[in-house]
């Protein structure tokens, strides 16, 4: 594996002592936070528990970057219940989980001739859901909606794109252009009556 064990939040040492806890915050969080959203601690997130200005949204763009992200370079990972596996490219795959088994899914992907590397903390993650998503998703790539999961652009930002159905889609984008997806994507949404979702 991989030595960039500061990518990988559940590594994160916290400093009782000191009463220092390392929590990650999202690209989302200033916007949801303008929006009276209430936070709690995830496995090393602040995670998005109510928000108060909440009301229904089509389409809905919720923050799923605290679910983790483990990139795998070389044979493709074995499936379990316990994660989703997405080719990204020839002999390229991203593991998705849920944060509080990360640890236990990057051990498991640990083999010879194969590469892991944690990259939940340097990827963010929006999903896009409802009656309108198509329509939002249409105006923000020109990747085939209906050959996904793709490699590309997303408000011309390199982009792993995956439709979980008719209506749903996730973006994980790079971290260091998520602040900027995270606005392109909410001011579009807005046009089409949509919001942050919880």
């Amino acid at each position: 594996m991989s030595k960039l064990d500061f990518l990988c939040p559940d590594l994160a040492n916290p400093d009782p002592e000191r009463g220092f806890e390392p929590l990650a915050r999202s690209a989302m969080h200033e916007r949801l936070s303008e929006s009276g959203g209430k936070f709690e601690a995830q496995a090393g997130w602040l995670v998005l528990s109510a928000l108060s200005a909440h009301s229904p949204a089509d389409p809905s763009v919720a923050d799923v970057s605290h679910h983790a992200k483990i990139e795998v370079r070389g044979p493709a990972p074995q499936a379990a219940n316990d994660r989703e596996i997405v080719g990204i490219g020839p002999d390229r795959w991203l593991v998705l989980c849920s944060p509080d088994v990360a640890g236990s899914v990057r051990a498991s992907l640990e083999e010879p001739g194969r590469i892991v590397i944690d990259q939940t903390g340097a990827l963010a993650g929006l999903k896009i859901e409802g009656p309108e998503a198509r329509t939002l998703m249409r105006r923000l790539t020109d990747l085939e909606l209906d050959r996904l999961p793709a490699v590309g652009a997303v408000a011309k930002v390199p982009a792993t794109v995956l439709r979980d159905g008719a209506e749903s889609f996730r973006i994980f984008v790079p971290q260091q252009s998520a602040d900027y997806v995270c606005e392109v994507v909410l001011d579009a949404a807005a046009v089409l009556g949509g919001g942050p979702a919880e």
